[in-house]
């Protein structure tokens, strides 16, 4: 994929240099395209968050997505909240940790609760328990939320959404609802 990708932008430089109509619509084109990377969530987990938290479109159906993989939560919470620098993790050298109070400390960020049902011993649901996604979830479910904001984007602008590695921590039955 990462050589179809260098090819596909050797292309694409060509195309932009010969300037021509066609050239022009072959580059419209891709620019309605979404890329994501299965591997690495940098550069559309703070958009699919933004979309979940503000409500945005496609927030709905991510949500109701969710439930129809029963992904063991109930509900899903975001919180914006202060970086405060005893948040900062402990085990940075303390330059590091200096640049770190610098750069984030005041700053907001997402805070996400995935909500469970708790059971008694026959069963019986007793209450419900909030877990941490980043601290409690699979990798799994870390990766399908935060795809969601690309899919549905993509489902809902009528665009095509081009994924690398898709099936990269996620489980065969999930890859196949995604498709």
């Amino acid at each position: 994929m990462v050589i179809l990708m260098c090819l596909l932008g050797l292309f694409l430089s060509l195309v932009a240099q010969l300037n021509g109509d066609k050239s022009k619509r072959v580059l419209e084109w891709f620019q309605h395209c979404n890329y994501v990377s299965g591997i690495n969530s940098d550069g559309y987990e703070g958009f699919t968050m933004k979309m979940l938290y503000e409500h945005l479109e496609g927030s709905k159906e991510a949500l109701a997505f969710f439930k129809k993989l029963n992904l063991g939560f109930e509900e899903i919470t975001f919180k914006e909240v202060d970086i405060e620098e005893d948040t900062l993790p402990s085990f940075l050298s303390k330059a590091i940790n200096e640049k770190f109070k610098e750069e984030i400390v005041g700053k907001k960020m997402f805070s996400i609760k995935t909500k469970h049902r708790i059971f008694d011993e026959k069963g019986a649901t007793k209450g419900y328990k909030e877990f941490s996604v980043e601290e409690m979830e699979s990798e799994g479910t870390k990766k399908i939320i935060q795809l969601s904001g690309p899919l549905f984007d993509t489902l809902l602008m009528a665009k095509v959404l081009l994924i690398d590695v898709l099936e990269a921590k996620l489980h065969p039955l999930l890859t196949h609802q995604i498709i």
